[in-house]
């Protein structure tokens, strides 16, 4: 009878394996703490699409593309994060800005001090250090997207001693 259990493991074992899913350590410090989404608009859709699927670890969720080629929309989701990326083939900049997108967007993660070692792992654009910001009692820094969008992260400090 062990060798039923015994095998069940190996099995699973076998097919992620086969599958090169490795466990992914940084996972647990991209888990959000509350729901989130945020539009941006960028250059090229399909590029950001691939950037944010692989630093904020999001799946495509839908894509549209509209016949005329008018706009192409990739909304990406997990974490408990929905990223809407719009593709506009008539977009400007506005003036004010001289910049795609938004000014910036937040969320707030459980683990600031992972998430940031986490994007330094992929040379991602990012603040110096993380700081306290002493408004919102949380320990905050920004990073910037393939676009030059910026993202600041947060982290409660009742989750932890600030």
């Amino acid at each position: 009878m062990r060798i039923y259990p015994l095998f069940l493991v190996l099995a699973i074992v076998s097919a992620t394996a086969a599958l090169g899913q490795k466990p992914d350590p940084y996972r647990q410090n991209m888990e959000l703490d509350g729901p989130s989404f945020v539009a941006v608009t960028v250059q090229n859709v399909d590029k950001a699409a691939q950037w944010y699927s692989t630093i904020l670890k999001l799946d495509l969720a839908s894509s549209v593309d509209a016949d005329d080629d008018r706009y192409r929309i990739r909304i990406l989701s997990g974490n408990g994060m929905t990223i809407e990326l719009i593709e506009q083939a008539d977009a400007t900049q506005p003036p004010a800005t001289r910049q795609y997108g938004l000014f910036k967007f937040g969320f707030y993660v459980k683990d600031i001090g992972g998430f940031f070692n986490y994007l330094k792992t992929w040379q991602v654009d990012t603040d110096d250090t993380v700081f306290y910001d002493e408004a919102l009692d949380a320990k905050s820094f920004g990073f910037i997207d393939l676009y030059g969008n910026r993202l600041q992260v947060f982290q409660r400090c009742d989750t932890f001693d600030c």
